[in-house]
């Protein structure tokens, strides 16, 4: 029993890891949808990801060795395998972990892909402006700043291109080109300030723009 235990501590140990890893990944999206900020106060957890991805991937891999040397021992040689049951719950439980941890690891790659993907092409008509934010570490923070983007008003075909990677990412800044006109512009960047919690600016002279409103 203690061994069946500590393999569920072990388990538990690295889906929590898993999670944090790409939680300032997933966090703006969360945060996003249901209007809150704060999202730029988790850039902090970018610094250690591959450092956690590390230490979940020794947790994962230890908890299987674990649990195959457990049942080794349960169904040895000549004997009824004891417990079936508990083996069987033990089973689930890594497998639901492993599939969890692995689908946070890869959560930043698969929304940058969904994020990708609805961007439009840049050759439009209409006043197109370049606003750039600063924060922006991953598809999920492209996805949060959509919409923010959306509850100003900007209709789907008037957000051009959202990127995380343009154009200073090592600096945690990105970009949206949108399609705007002059009055709307404050509001957009208010809206995402509030939610997810970025600093937006149409220049890099001027970080804060529209007066009071960062």
């Amino acid at each position: 029993m203690k061994g069946s235990n500590l393999i569920k501590w072990i388990t538990s140990g690295g889906v929590i890891g898993a999670v944090a890893s790409s939680i300032c990944c997933v966090g703006p999206i969360v945060l996003g949808a249901i209007g809150v900020g704060g999202a730029s106060s988790l850039l902090f957890l970018e610094e250690y990801r591959n450092i956690i991805l590390v230490v979940v991937t020794i947790l994962i891999t230890i908890g299987w060795i674990m649990n195959y040397r457990l049942e080794k021992r349960e169904c040895s040689e000549g004997k009824m395998c004891a417990d079936s049951k508990q083996r069987k719950i033990r089973r689930i439980s890594l497998t639901v972990g492993t599939f969890i941890a692995v689908l946070s690891m890869v959560s930043p790659i698969l929304l940058t892909s969904i994020s990708q993907a609805q961007n439009q092409s840049l050759v439009s008509l209409g006043n197109v402006k370049t606003l750039y934010i600063e924060g922006m570490t991953c598809g999920g923070c492209e996805l949060g700043v959509r919409k923010a983007l959306k509850r100003a008003g900007l209709t789907e075909s008037e957000i051009l291109n959202v990127d995380h990677s343009s154009p200073k990412p090592k600096e945690n800044i990105g970009s949206a080109v949108i399609k705007i006109s002059d009055e709307a512009g404050c509001k957009v960047i208010k809206e995402i300030k509030e939610s997810p919690g970025y600093l937006a600016f149409w220049t890099f002279d001027n970080k804060k723009p529209c007066g009071g409103s960062k």
